[in-house]
């Protein structure tokens, strides 16, 4: 791979300042003391062809630690405003390569993957081994013998578990790793046998194997939250209060990592103010956080409930914006440096050992620990190094959760100010968290009109039509990309004859056609249309329901399907309220847990025109689970939060995609 002259890396260094000149300067020279200039190179490469193609792409986890990737554009984050250790990344002593992990808008993927083999050349996917589970096993020792497991003898079963038993957990076959990219500077076929995968040629090794051959790898992942963010500015404003204030309230259902449940859940305890406490918020809304304790802790403090602690003035500083609570691997590494007097190559050492290690394997890393702060005279030695040692069980990597942060406000600041845009963006990435109907639903309640397709006016996708949005061909059912092409070559068309004539589409399609109400402003009826596709039979479907048929086809109505059933109160009626209601909505999203005695309670959202609502299933209702896109009657008790669930009655299966 090409190197890289000082001029290319930054050729604006002198008009920093010299925090940040002092951290590039530092950044190259340990780049290229270790070598990896090339790797540095590839990044920026692979960031302006996406850029300048309006490929939403950004570096996440420990890529976010560097300055130099930020001048570059690849990373959202300044690692000097939010103090991120570059040493996390890449250090002077470590001899592997750093892991640059790339997201990339899911539909723009294969895009940004073709680039790259056309780019560098010595270029192959890596692989996964599958290996066999018991299931499997029987399965393919049955075949190896020419006997179906139900057909074998009482000793030949014997056998076939046998020889089952003796495979589980061997390879079984390779497969293309999901994102995965090796790159090479000289031709993989002379370090790695190569083999032909279903997307091109991929290594036959795993990441472990391609970390230990010294390739250099990528990983290029697909990201659905990406649509609604490619047309924003850089440059926008970091401090809107708007901005925080929705946030602060949950209202971020579309908004990049911060939508579910459990986010706004935490979102609308804490409150956030800045970037930097939303990226606490990201991190701890991870199952590891609340399993070790100090999601709690955090908000106690925060609350004022319970006073803060930070064990030694020299850590003040380090857990200052965490109030005194370890919640990122980055400060475990400069607590490891403050006091106890480590380098910062040696922190990361440690935070690597000590994530990795368990038992015995600590006792070196406890004793240099407890000799080096004791030489510095702290003091609570003891309570620190538990702390240090629990934590890295659970801790999250700061660079991750500040590049997430930054990437969830400027998608709420895209809410705000561009909302026509935004939906239209997530929307035709098919959704996020939720299923896009959802979002269809959401885009209305904020004040956003969605219009049912029209033949002469829908694009491919969802597009905006003044202050609306119209909903694209491509997301009506049994509609081939062939068919939506020719109709777009051929419009306009001045009645619905002329389009049979014109297409000559197959009756399934013109179906969904009608169905959707993409031939409404014809001015014939459904009905009337369907007896003329028919040869004049009258059409022997439901006459009336035509919200029936847009959902059937659409997934989604001219309005929201449950405003087309009889209710007493909406969602929106419920706030301020606390006893037992009965409301109708449609199911957003549906999950489970085990509890620690082995029962599984349940948890799913519903929506109606006015807003949304969590619903709680305990383990003796669970069996009232609806499906997603469902429409549903929910009784219960609600708790001024919550809808705990006694019955679910399904009035519709919703026709969800």
């Amino acid at each position: 791979m090409p190197r890289v002259n000082e001029d290319f890396i930054c050729p604006d260094v002198n008009g920093m300042d010299s925090k940040r000149r002092e951290r590039l300067l530092k950044e190259i020279s340990i780049i290229r003391e270790k070598g990896f200039e090339g790797y540095f190179l590839m990044v920026k490469k692979i960031t302006d062809y996406a850029r300048s193609n309006r490929i939403m792409v950004n570096v996440r986890g420990s890529g976010a630690g560097s300055l130099l990737l930020y001048l570059y554009g690849a990373s959202v984050v300044d690692p000097v405003k939010y103090r991120i250790p570059f040493e996390r990344f890449l250090n002077r002593a470590r001899s592997d390569p750093p892991d640059i992990d790339i997201d990339v808008d899911y539909r723009e993927r294969e895009r940004i993957v073709e680039f790259i083999k056309r780019t560098f050349k010595n270029t192959a996917h890596i692989s996964t081994i599958n290996r066999f589970e018991l299931k499997g096993a029987i399965r393919a020792v049955s075949r190896a013998m020419g006997v179906p497991p139900s057909m074998a003898g009482h000793h030949l079963r014997k056998d076939i578990l046998k020889w089952a038993e003796r495979i589980t957990g061997k390879p079984s076959h390779i497969s293309t790793h999901a994102s995965g990219i090796v790159v090479s500077p000289v031709p993989l076929v002379n370090v790695v046998p190569l083999k032909k995968g279903n997307k091109g040629i991929m290594v036959q090794a795993e990441k472990e194997a391609v970390e230990h051959l010294g390739l250099l790898k990528l990983d290029i992942l697909g990201v659905r939250g990406f649509g609604a963010l490619v047309h924003l500015n850089k440059n926008i404003p970091d401090s809107d209060r708007q901005v925080f204030d929705y946030i602060g309230r949950g209202k971020t259902i579309g908004s990049f990592q911060i939508e579910s449940p459990a986010m706004r859940d935490i979102l609308m305890e804490m409150r956030p103010e800045t970037i930097e406490e939303l990226g606490i918020a990201l991190a701890l809304v991870r199952p590891g956080a609340k399993d070790g304790g100090y999601r709690e802790v955090y908000m106690r403090r925060r609350r004022g409930e319970e006073p803060i602690d930070y064990f030694d003035p020299s850590l003040e500083p380090v857990l200052k914006d965490t109030l005194g609570v370890f919640i990122y691997q980055e400060q475990v590494m400069e607590a490891l440096v403050k006091f106890a007097g480590l380098s910062p190559e040696e922190a990361d050492t440690f935070r690597r050992a000590l994530t990795k290690e368990r038992g015995k394997n600590l006792i070196p890393l406890r004793e240099r620990f407890f000799k080096q702060a004791d030489k510095l005279g702290r003091k609570r030695i003891d309570e620190v190094w538990e702390r240090i040692e629990v934590f890295t069980r659970y801790g999250f990597n700061k660079g991750h959760s500040m590049a997430y942060a930054h990437l969830a406000y400027k998608s709420m600041y895209s809410k705000i100010h561009t909302p026509l845009t935004f939906f239209k963006g997530i929307i035709n990435a098919r959704g996020g968290f939720y299923p896009y109907f959802a979002y269809v639903e959401e885009a209305r309640r904020w004040g956003v009109p969605v219009l049912l397709p029209d033949i002469n006016k829908s694009g491919y996708g969802f597009t905006i039509e003044g202050k609306n949005l119209r909903t694209g061909f491509s997301f009506i059912k049994f509609l081939q990309k062939k068919t939506i092409e020719r109709i777009m070559e051929r419009r306009p068309f001045h009645d619905f004859r002329m389009f049979l004539k014109e297409v000559s589409p197959e009756t399934r399609e013109v179906e969904s056609l009608i169905k959707s109400g993409c031939f409404d402003s014809f001015g014939l009826s459904r009905e009337e249309m369907f007896s003329i596709l028919y040869s004049g039979e009258r059409y022997k479907g439901k006459q009336n329901n035509h919200w029936l048929q847009e959902l059937e086809v659409l997934s989604f109505t001219g309005r929201h399907p449950a405003s087309y059933i009889e209710r007493d109160m909406s969602i929106g009626d419920i706030d301020g309220f606390c006893g037992d209601i009965t409301i109708t909505g449609r199911v957003t999203a549906r999950r489970s847990v085990w509890t620690r005695n082995g029962k599984r309670i349940g948890f799913f959202t519903i929506d109606d025109e006015t807003g949304y609502l969590e619903c709680v299933l305990f383990p003796d209702r669970i069996y009232y689970m609806p499906e997603t896109g469902s429409i549903c009657q929910v009784k219960g008790h609600f708790d001024g939060k919550n809808l705990v669930v006694n019955r679910v009655r399904t009035i519709h299966s919703g026709n969800k995609t």
